[in-house]
């Protein structure tokens, strides 16, 4: 069984390559985390499903929490999908802070911010293929989250891309992931949801592609 790390031992791993996954809410992870770490929150066994799909069975991690308990049944459900889990942070992010680390914020733009600029970069969708069926964001690339570690490859280091999944959660982890490996990513706030809530286009795989402007009133969606 794993042993809680001190700050110490915890950042020395993380600094050689292992990588932190950070199972508190996506609330708590956006406002602060610590640099590097992958947004990846505990839902019990939707957790379970989403670690299969996520780690290949060997890989070494890291977890990250501030409740002693899910951490424990987090561990446990890390183990059963084969990862390794060499520890976790004794204290969690106050242990963090209070050694006077630097922590980082979510790169997060809201579906307004996205349709101003949507020439200026890529979108990733890492919803399942049933998912974007129902219409994605125009010029989205498909790319199911549990496809991301084999396909990080195909993305240029110079582009700025924007993760989109149905409300921002499993984006959260795809942006960070891409963070580690290099790449500018950006989490679209409220994922698909809150685009369409805001009035915006989608539109079915393999048909044309608007312009994201706003609908006109009465338009479906």
């Amino acid at each position: 069984m794993p042993e809680p790390l001190s700050v110490e031992a915890f950042s020395r791993l993380a600094a050689d390559g292992v990588p932190i996954l950070d199972i508190r809410p996506l609330a708590a992870y956006r406002h602060s985390h610590v640099p590097g770490a992958l947004s990846l929150p505990y839902s019990g066994s939707g957790f379970l499903a989403q670690a299969k799909d996520l780690l290949s069975p060997g890989s070494r991690c890291l977890v990250l929490d501030d409740i002693p308990l899910l951490t424990s049944a987090a561990v446990a459900a890390l183990a059963e999908a084969g990862a390794v889990v060499l520890g976790w942070l004794e204290g969690g992010t106050r242990a963090w802070a209070d050694a006077g680390l630097t922590t980082a914020a979510l790169a997060e733009w809201t579906p307004a911010r996205l349709a101003a600029e949507l020439a200026q970069v890529e979108l990733i969708d890492v919803r399942e293929g049933w998912e974007v069926a129902s219409g994605l964001i125009p010029g989205s690339r498909h790319i199911p989250l549990a496809d991301l570690s084999d396909r990080v490859r195909e993305l240029s280091a110079d582009a700025t891309y924007v993760m989109v999944c149905r409300t921002g959660a499993r984006s959260s982890y795809a942006q960070s992931y891409l963070g580690r490996h290099g790449r500018r990513a950006i989490n679209l706030e409220g994922g698909i949801v809150a685009w369409q809530e805001a009035g915006y286009q989608v539109v079915t795989p393999g048909s044309e592609q608007p312009d994201g402007t706003r609908e006109e009133e009465g338009a479906e969606r």
